[in-house]
């Protein structure tokens, strides 16, 4: 056995070890992606900046989906690191930028809280993996392998459609910064009542306010029949209209329109069916993928897969 017999060793095992990354990385975007849509699926969000506005974690939502399923195709290889790279260059400017202004955590795994701290750290580490991954020069491509990318594009149609669904049609389950944040909602209501029906507060708020409160006549039934004895006494109107939608037996948000607002369904789909599908899509498409691509390497019979 010659002397570089095993260093070269070493550094075969070295670089199967690196192959792992661009795997390992299309896991984290995926899981942070549907942790963030699940959160912009059931809250409603302050967006009093750009990193917490509804429409930008969209974006960012509907990237680290794609980006997630392209590595995980494993296509053009060369060109998906820098890209790879570039996004998480921006990442951790981001995270550190958090960091430093003082937010306690970031929203890159949704509602779960993390420090920004860690995640900046984790982007550092990401960048120095991808650094030290050299894709092989003549890999996959859309061209030699055109079955596969016909895999990842439909998975990411089947992943991204009921995902970005769930957001448009989100439905609060929790605190709604919107209703609080305006001031005619402000309004301090008084309302005693004995069995009281959901027409009779919403008449009560409609009395405090001056404000018109609309319910969709899909939901008229949806109600309890009684809210029992009821005695709220210098309750904001935000508040009422808070314990109106959370009482309704299925999803549903207030909308602002003219003159006041409008209670209305949301999530036309279900609250699960979405998920269910970008779940087993990513699931069984990711499994697939990983499989095509073990077999590839293995001999020269997957070449065109």
């Amino acid at each position: 056995m010659s002397a570089t017999a095993i260093p070269r060793t070493r550094d075969t095992a070295f670089a199967r070890c690196l192959g792992v990354v661009p795997v390992v990385l299309a896991v984290v975007l995926l899981v942070a992606a549907l942790l963030k849509s699940f959160e912009l699926a059931t809250e409603e969000l302050s967006e009093n900046s750009l990193l917490n506005s509804r429409w930008f974690l969209t974006i960012l939502v509907l990237f680290e989906l794609g980006l997630g399923v392209w590595l995980l195709g494993g296509l053009h290889s060369r060109e998906t690191r820098w890209l790879l790279l570039l996004t998480f260059v921006v990442f951790f400017e981001a995270s550190l930028y958090l960091a430093v202004s003082g937010y306690s955590s970031c929203r890159c795994l949704g509602r779960n809280p993390v420090s920004p701290w860690l995640t900046a750290g984790f982007d550092a580490l990401a960048i120095l993996a991808i650094l030290q991954w050299r894709p092989a020069a003549c890999g996959a491509t859309i061209f030699t392998h055109p079955g596969r990318f016909a895999v990842v594009l439909c998975m990411y149609v089947l992943a991204a459609v009921p995902v970005l669904l769930s957001i448009v049609f989100y439905t609060p389950t929790g605190q709604m910064p919107r209703l609080r944040a305006d001031r005619e909602l402000a309004t301090k209501v008084r309302i005693q009542l004995k069995d009281a029906s959901a027409q009779q507060i919403i008449d009560q708020l409609h009395a405090g306010t001056g404000l018109a409160f609309i319910v969709d006549e899909r939901l008229a039934q949806d109600w309890p029949a009684t809210f029992g004895e009821t005695k709220m006494n210098g309750v904001p109107a935000w508040a009422v209209m808070e314990l109106l939608a959370h009482k309704q037996l299925q999803a549903v948000r207030w909308a602002k329109v003219e003159g006041g607002y409008r209670l209305e369904p949301s999530a036309p789909f279900g609250a699960r069916t979405p998920w269910i599908v970008s779940g087993a899509t990513l699931m069984l498409g990711g499994a697939y993928l990983v499989f095509v691509r073990l077999r590839t390497r293995a001999g020269p019979e997957g070449a065109s897969r």
